[in-house]
Order: structure tokens, then sequence, then C-alpha cells
């Protein structure tokens, strides 16, 4: 019996360590800075010291679009000392099939190309340094210093598609229509890239965009507030405070603003929602948690009024936030994150509470011949005098259990009896 209840416990200390294990998810998917993160094809596009990295839903590089310092040559080992492309990544902690960007690194250090066992992986040498980026079905679409590029997802091939000279800081697409802004000038294009004109030219210097997904209205934050862009050049202020991020969540747009979450619908109307969490940017997802906020930790919401914390990143900070592949995925000063879903973490704290460990416990009993033993009790009765005797007085009581009285004695814990 106690052997049995040894490996009970130990299959339950088991269970609880795997379910820690399961919640504690956040992992480091590239190290370097990464100030922007945005869902991308079918997993993310990320802006990693100042390159860009279009990944899967597993975090396998699909394709890159790199400056020129990516891509200077560098010298072959001679012939007879080369090393193989497995034996590079062995020496570099690498697993043989790993496709990372720090795998790719590593090999291009050496000067070896990627195998045909390995995935290719195209960029055009000399890009201009990105600042930001949007996602798209098909791939991602570039800001840089020096105009708007394009990483396509299917070719892999990273080339420019217009406004050369333009330094773009902020990007987003939606189907054909693409909104690219410089400064307080606003570009926008119809046809996917083709041709641009110039939507609007602000008062004060844009610093968040978002567009909903029919493309008919951008929405820019400035230093006044929110400006509504439609066609034909035609702007109104529909938001007058500051707000620090926008994010499109279908038809409307979500704002971070100084009085809190507010909500802009179709006909871009505020309509506030709650309070904001300690965050500076915002994402959207068609499943819940809906919105996600990044800023100080990581906070999460399914209506925009009522935040949750995850406890994996209190006390961290983190510049970008998108919601992909079942993950979410976040931009920080040192390394791009992973942060597993909460509703997975949610399930291995249940199963540990409806599961603890069990209690060790013994059952002590008396031996068969304990019922035959007599009980004695010693009762004090204090100072006593009479007739010129005095002295202490003490009784002795002796019990002897016989009959019903010893059976039960035998079959039940002594403690009923004391």
């Amino acid at each position: 019996m106690l052997a049995a209840r040894n490996t009970l416990a130990l299959a339950a200390l088991v269970t609880v360590s795997a379910a820690r294990e399961a919640r504690a998810d956040l992992r480091t998917v590239l190290a370097g800075r990464a100030t922007a993160v945005v869902a991308a094809a079918d997993g993310v596009a990320v802006i990693r010291d100042g390159e860009v990295a279009l990944l899967d839903g597993d975090a396998r590089l699909v394709a890159a679009c790199r400056g020129e310092s990516a891509w200077t040559a560098r010298p072959r080992r001679p012939d007879g000392t080369a090393l193989s492309a497995e034996e590079v990544l062995d020496e570099a902690g690498f697993p043989a099939e790993d496709e990372s960007i720090e795998a790719e690194d590593a090999l291009d250090d050496e000067g070896i190309e990627p195998s045909t066992r390995r995935r290719a992986v195209e960029a055009t040498s000399g890009a201009p340094q990105a600042l930001a980026i949007a996602g798209a079905a098909d791939g991602v679409w570039i800001g840089t210093a020096d105009g708007l590029w394009r990483l396509d997802a299917r070719s892999r091939a990273c080339a420019p598609v217009g406004l050369g000279g333009q330094e773009l800081t902020l990007v987003a697409a939606a189907g054909a229509t693409v909104v690219a802004i410089s400064d307080a000038t606003v570009w926008r294009s119809r046809d996917a890239g083709v041709s641009f004109e110039v939507a609007a030219v602000l008062v004060s210097r844009a610093h968040a965009l978002a567009l909903p997904e029919n493309g008919e209205t951008a929405l820019v934050a400035d230093e006044e507030g929110v400006v509504a862009i439609g066609g034909a050049r035609r702007f109104r202020r529909v938001l007058e405070e500051r707000v620090d991020a926008l994010a499109t969540c279908g038809a409307g747009v979500v704002a971070l603003a100084d009085s809190g979450v507010v909500r802009l619908d179709e006909n871009d109307a505020p309509v506030a929602i709650g309070q904001r969490p300690p965050a500076r940017a915002l994402a959207c997802a068609q499943i819940e948690p809906t919105l996600l906020a990044a800023g100080v930790g990581v906070w999460s919401s399914a209506d925009g009024a009522r935040w949750r914390e995850d406890e994996l990143t209190l006390g961290r900070s983190f510049s970008a936030v998108a919601r992909a592949a079942g993950q979410t995925w976040l931009a920080g000063d040192d390394a791009l994150f992973v942060l597993a879903p909460a509703a997975a973490k949610g399930e291995a704290v249940s199963a540990v509470a409806d599961a603890p460990p069990p209690r060790l416990t013994f059952e002590r009993r008396p031996p068969a011949w304990a019922g035959l033993l007599p009980r004695v009790a010693i009762s004090f009765d204090g100072w006593t005098e009479s007739t010129g005797v005095a002295g202490w007085r003490l009784w002795v009581l002796l019990t002897v259990s016989i009959g019903q009285r010893w059976q039960r004695t035998m079959t039940q814990s002594p403690e009923e009896f004391r």
C-alpha cells in the first residue's frame, strides 16, 4: 500500500512539473534588436537591426530583405580545410536541420551556400534600412529610408516598388490599397504599388497608421489626434487627443488614446471602450483574445474594456506585438519572442488544481492483545485533614475491557476511548 501511494505521489509530481513547463513558454526566436513585428503570409514579418525577415508559424526563415552589410563578401576557407554545413552548424551549437536566421548567418560567415536540403532564401543585396512593415497575405510591404520595397513570400524576392528618395516611416496595406507616410505627407496607391498619389499633407508629423479591411479610409495619428483620410484628398479630424497606437480590427480601428481605449467604427465616430493598459503598441486578432497590447508587459483583452497582463512578461518591455499562427509574437530590444496562448496556460493551471498530489497518511491500529490490558487513571484529590491526620489523597482507577467493549477496542481507534 505504501509503495502504491509513493508511486501516485511521484506521478503527481511529474504531472505538476509538466504543467509548469507548459505554462513557461516565452521563448526567444531571433536574437538582436527587433523594432517591429506584424502578421504576414502564414507567419510574421519582423524588422531586426534594420533588416526584414519573414518567418513561418514555426519560426523558420522563409525569406529576407537585407542590407549590404549582411551580404558583404567574405573570404572562403581553402578547399583543404573546408567544413561541411553540418559541421559548421554543429560547432555553432545548431542542429543540422536548423533553418533559423542565426543558422544561415553561421553558414554565411564560413562562406557556405545553403545546401539543397535547406530551404533557399533569396534577398536583394543593398536593400535600404527598413523603417516600417505592413503584412499581406502573400508577402510584406516595407517602408525604407529610400522608398517602398516589397518582399514576396512566394518568389522570396525583395525588390523596390516606388517612392524612391522618400523616407517612409509608416506603411499599411489592405487588398490593392497601400498607404505610406513620409513625415507629414500621406501617399496612397490603389493598384498594389503600380502608381502613387499624394492623399493628404498633415499639419504635423505622423506616428501611427491604420487601414481598415475595405481600404477606403486611412486613419493617421499625428500630434493633434487622429485624421481620417478618404478619397479625392478629403480628410477630417475624428479624434482630438494624443494617440500612441492604432490597430485595424475588421472594418474599424482601435486606438490607444490618452483618455483610454477608443474604437473608431465605419463612420469614424469615436466610441470610448475603457481604460488603457501601460502599453505603446497594439494589435488586433480575429480570435480570442481579440486585442493585444505591449509596452510595460503584455496585455490581452476580448473587448478592450478589461485587460489581463500575462505573468510571463512581468517587468519586461516590448516595442511591438502581433498575433499569428496561434501565437503571440513580441518585439523587444534584445530579441524577437514568441508567447504561448493564454488559454493553453490556463488549461495547464486547471489540470494541476483539479489533481493535487495525494497526501501520504498512515493509520495506527493497536495490536490484538492491546484490548486485554487494563486502563489506569490517577486522580489527585488535594490536601485533607481529619482527627489529627493530614496529607495528600490520591485515587487510582483501574478499568478492564471485556465483551463488546473489548471487540470495539480491536476494530476502532483507541482515540475514541480516551
